[in-house]
């Protein structure tokens, strides 16, 4: 499905007051940049730019997302009729801005794209699909309570995944919970108190991608993510730190320095697709 620009108004609808009938997902909700990014915004073309992908590539991954339930639903309505097994394999991911593809010149060469397709192109005759629950500027807090109630919505559909990527903790790291009046240890115990009770609500089919950066927070917050990973059995990897070849010295960073392109987004689903294979993850 070729990515073109919405040029009407967005119309997200909340993921609050979840319906118990009607569609089996509602649209993503486009969170307003903070007041960082928008001061940000403010000097430097770039990270306006790249900002300015949001709503765009937000509406896109909706879009998608209600055309992959529709195809499973009718394709498992089949299989149940014809008492046959499926190909059909889903991959559900749990992110912020970057498993959106902010950064990259169009939302499918996202991380999650690029990864759907390698994992196809690897496992024989499935066919492998993605459903996007992530948000720009997502926390753990929106993990719990935005994104897992749709993929728990999903399951109760009938469309448990078969795998689940969940990367969030950027945001946490890099701006905080939110309340500028706690000290630093108490930001940091409610970072790593966030990110455990994440790790502590995904399913026994997920994968846990830890944060980038390497600042004292992002290393409270990895180590955060790995004891709450080891202690669950879950694989967990830190996607960021792809290595680079010697033979492709393409740019990996968007015009904002922040967010990666579709090469960097390249490198972190090769990470991601090399940690799951290690796994055993891919049959």
């Amino acid at each position: 499905m070729a990515f073109a620009p919405a040029a009407e108004t967005l119309l997200v609808v909340s993921y609050d007051n979840l319906r118990a009938t009607g569609p089996v997902l509602d649209d993503l909700v486009v969170k307003r940049p903070g007041p960082g990014v928008r001061a940000l915004g403010l000097v430097m073309k770039g990270v306006r730019k790249i900002s300015d992908q949001v709503p765009p590539y937000t509406k896109w991954w909706s879009d998608q997302n209600h055309r992959i339930v529709e195809q499973l639903l009718a394709d498992k309505a089949a299989d149940d009729r014809a008492a046959g097994g499926t190909t059909n394999r889903l991959l559900v991911s749990i992110g912020d801005s970057s498993a959106l593809g902010i950064g990259a010149s169009t939302p499918e060469l996202s991380y999650i794209g690029q990864l759907t397709d390698l994992l196809t192109a690897n496992s024989g005759a499935a066919t492998w699909s993605a459903i996007n629950l992530s948000m720009s500027g997502a926390r753990a807090c929106d993990g719990i309570d935005r994104q897992l109630p749709l993929l728990a919505r999903l399951t109760d559909a009938g469309l448990a995944p078969d795998l689940v990527f969940c990367c969030l903790g950027s945001n946490d790291v890099f701006w905080g919970n939110g309340n500028r009046r706690q000290s630093s240890n108490q930001r940091n115990a409610r970072l790593r108190q966030d990110l455990t009770k994440l790790v502590n609500a995904l399913p026994e089919t997920a994968v846990v991608g830890e944060t980038a950066g390497g600042s004292t927070r992002a290393q409270l917050a990895n180590q955060a993510i790995r004891t709450a990973s080891d202690a669950r059995g879950l694989p967990h990897l830190n996607p960021w730190r792809g290595g680079a070849s010697k033979d492709d010295d393409r740019p990996r960073l968007s015009e904002d320095r922040f967010h990666l392109n579709e090469v960097g987004y390249e490198v972190m689903a090769q990470t991601i697709f090399d940690k799951l294979a290690s796994e055993g993850l891919l049959t």
